[in-house]
This record gives structure tokens, sequence and C-alpha cells, in this order.
């Protein structure tokens, strides 16, 4: 019995001294590293568990197409058409006196405005606040701009309307404004602003509830 294991043990020390990677082979399999690199850091084969990350490219976003809506493309067309014809609308950035302010177009260009037909007293006279102040009433606010002239200092001259009312016309009607015969006479509107003036003295509304107000234009020569 003790010859036998004797030769048991000789023969498994030959074995493992002729086939050294024989005796181990069970727990190389065991203890295989879990990343698939060798030592040199180059990648191995990948794990039967896990497919290759082949690089795979995102999809691309559909493109966006911006369409301008229908009535925008409407109300520029209209826009355009007004401007043609001499009236477009504005809004009333600043009011420099009675008859004379500064508007903003559509295409955000400010523009000097001298309403056309009247003649408001100046600010240092009197009657002139008042003028500034029933105009500046309209600061702020969408107007309707009418274009007539451009005077000697490059300023257009216009007839200015809010909500389908002229504000020259109801500047003459409350007494604030004088009718400018030396530049209005052909026109429809100039009659109008002379029968509103006239009607305004005699109720001694506005500028006409003093005594002998001053035209402007006289005032002005005088200073």
């Amino acid at each position: 019995m003790k010859k036998s294991l004797f030769l048991a043990i000789v023969f498994l020390a030959l074995s493992a001294w002729a086939f050294p990677g024989t005796a181990d082979a069970g727990n190389v399999l065991r203890s295989a590293p879990a990343d698939d690199a060798d030592k040199n850091g180059r990648p191995g084969r990948p794990r039967p568990h896990q497919p290759p990350n082949h690089y795979q490219r995102k999809p691309r976003k559909p493109a966006v197409i911006i369409q301008v809506p229908p009535q925008v493309q409407i109300q520029t067309r209209t826009l355009s058409a007004g401007a043609l014809s001499g009236e477009f609308p504005a809004v009333v950035l600043k009011v420099l006196d009675g008859d004379s302010l500064i508007v903003r177009d559509s295409n955000y260009k400010d523009i000097e405005v001298r309403l056309y037909g009247i003649d408001c007293p100046e600010g240092s006279q009197p009657g002139g606040v008042e003028a500034a102040a029933f105009v500046r009433s309209f600061q702020g606010r969408q107007v309707t701009i009418r274009e007539m002239d451009t005077d000697s200092y490059g300023r257009m001259v216009a007839l200015v309307s809010f909500e389908g009312r002229s504000v020259n016309l109801d500047l003459a009607v409350l007494g604030h404004a004088w009718h400018y015969a030396h530049y209005c006479r052909s026109q429809p509107i100039c009659g109008q602003i002379k029968t509103a003036e006239a009607e305004a003295r005699a109720a001694g509304r506005g500028l006409w509830s003093g005594r002998n107000p001053v035209a402007p234009w006289e005032w002005r020569r005088s200073k």
C-alpha cells in the first residue's frame, strides 16, 4: 500500500515537471481577468455576452422650416399699399409743441411731423401749454399720418388722425390753433379748419377766452 502511494506521488510530480501548464489549468480558467485587454493594454476579444462596440452616428434632426403666417403677409402688403398713397401708421414718440411732434413708423424710422393747416401758439405764448397738452394725450398711441408736403426745415407736413378723428381739426375746434391760411387753401380740410376756428372764437374756447390773442406767426416775427 505504501509502495503504491509512493509511486502515485512520484508520477504526479513527474507529470507536473513535464507539463507545467496542465496542473493549474482549472485555476487559470477560474481566475481569468474580467476585462478584455492583455498585459500590454491592447484590446482583446470582446466578451461573449457583450456585442462589439461599433460607433453609431446619431440621426440628424429634421430641418425646421419657418413659415410666415398668411395674416402677416397680408398686413405687410396692406402697409406697403398705404405707404404708396402717402398714408401710414405711426406711434407718437414725443410732442415738441402744439403743432409739431415726432413719430416712429413701422420701419422704426423717427419722423418729425408738422401738423398741416394749423398754427398753434408757441410754448412761451398764452395758450401754447394747453395746445401741447392736448397733443401730448396721444403720446405712445398709434396714429395715422397722411403726408401733405415738406416744409423749408425738411419736416413732413401732414394730417394726423386718431381713431378716425383729425387731430389737426380738433385743435381748431377746441380753440388751440389758428387756421394757417397762408399754407392751407385748396384742400377740403382747410375750409373745415377755418370754420372750426370761427366757431371757437364765437364760443370763447381755448385761447379765444383771453384778450386779443396774438397769431403765432406775428409772435415769432416780434421775437
